[in-house]
């Protein structure tokens, strides 16, 4: 598919730019980024470059051992050599979007809206169903050599609290300790909490440190606090038409509301988002 169609999506988290690519790779020309925080930040608020980032499919253990499952979808394409721009813009109503000329001198046909955390203070959405669940981890240097977890499904019916993980890095090396799962707003590291967290990763994974040895023999990189942005329903994705006195209607696809599976969802949520904004597109020639 090929289209001519300016595009914008507000959100550089994973949603947003999985959506600019699966959008690039259907042939949109004429798409931008725009959000507040970009990949390289290093902010609490930009939930995806805090995560833990596992990666894991929705497969039946058949399917996983038989198939490379991440064959098709890790890959060298980027956003930017598919031509996505990207511009560093605060916005505090989705309205402003529009406002974005892609090209220059245009205006947008849709906003993508991948704000995640912030559809619940975005002018506009204002969605209450969204709630900061925190995340903290710690960062050390010692290698797992492999993933642990033991943690319930994160529901939104289960009492928040602490759970437990080990998430082994293997770009940047060393490994991920967790973690916490509460409804809180606090970006601060809670110490209290990182002690219970290593002393519990130690515990289900004893060879982190030397035998016999406790979390002294941890060596911290950093601790690091991030807010999932869980939504009570699930995540939505759904075309919205808002009108507009003296504009008419202003088309707007929501995608957010991952929680704390962003990474493992972006392709599917991404998708669907995509089609949604083709089916949109579709009605307007």
């Amino acid at each position: 598919m090929s289209s001519d169609a300016n595009i914008v999506v507000l959100g550089a988290g994973v949603l947003g730019l999985t959506t600019a690519l699966q959008l690039a790779r259907q042939g949109y020309k004429n798409i931008a980024v725009i959000a507040k925080h970009v990949p390289g930040d290093s902010h609490p608020d930009y939930t995806s470059s805090w995560a833990g980032a596992n990666y894991v499919p929705y497969e039946d253990l058949r399917q996983e051992s038989l198939n490379l499952w991440w064959k098709g979808v890790v890959d060298d394409s980027q956003c930017l050599s598919l031509g996505v721009t990207f511009r560093r813009v605060t916005v505090g109503h989705i309205r402003e979007a529009f406002d974005q000329n892609v090209p220059e001198g245009s205006t947008p046909d849709v906003v993508v809206n991948c704000t995640g955390l912030w559809a619940s203070k975005l002018g506009g959405v204002m969605d209450d169903k969204v709630v900061p669940m925190r995340g903290q981890l710690v960062i050390v240097e010692n290698e797992s050599h492999g993933m642990f977890s033991l943690s319930g499904d994160g529901s939104m019916k289960e009492e928040f609290g602490e759970c437990c993980y080990i998430i082994d890095r293997q770009a940047a090396g060393g490994t991920a300790l967790g973690g916490s799962y509460y409804l809180s707003w606090d970006r601060e590291p809670d110490m209290a909490l990182a002690e219970r967290v290593m002393k519990r990763t130690i515990q289900i994974c004893p060879h982190l440190v030397p035998e016999g040895a406790g979390i002294e023999a941890l060596r911290v990189i950093r601790h690091q606090v991030g807010l999932r942005p869980v939504r009570a329903g699930g995540p939505r994705i759904e075309l919205e038409t808002l009108d507009e006195a003296g504009e008419g209607k202003l088309r707007v696809v929501h995608c957010y509301g991952a929680g704390g599976f962003g990474f493992q969802s972006s392709y599917g949520m991404a998708n669907k988002a995509v089609a949604l904004v083709g089916d949109t597109l579709d009605r307007l020639n």
